[in-house]
């Protein structure tokens, strides 16, 4: 069973990890959020990329932590005076951002 998650606004969505399931009845990738019953989180139609994008998008929730595990290791390694000016750090920031719907 999936544990919700939140984003940053406080909105609950379905936990990962999250799987790409090809339907080639209906043509799309449907990416599921595995539970007793699987809650679909989205439909991919695109013909020419939809495995792809749906790979990415069912990656979503570990490619999320992994990003704030990372920048939480690299933030504590460098410091505090350093990760302030950081631009990579920046660009972690601003895609946990992004990701969580600021």
């Amino acid at each position: 069973m999936s544990d919700a998650a939140t984003s940053g606004r406080g909105v609950p969505h379905a936990g990962g990890p999250w799987e790409a399931d090809l339907n080639p009845t209906h043509g799309r990738v449907t990416v599921y959020a595995p539970d007793e019953f699987p809650i679909p989180v989205c439909e991919v139609c695109d013909t020419v990329y939809e495995q792809a994008n749906a790979n990415l998008i069912a990656a979503a929730p570990e490619l999320l932590e992994a990003l704030e595990d990372a920048r939480k290791a690299i933030a504590e390694h460098i410091g505090p005076e350093r990760t302030a000016r950081s631009e990579r750090i920046a660009r972690y920031d601003a895609a946990i951002r992004k990701a969580r719907g600021g």
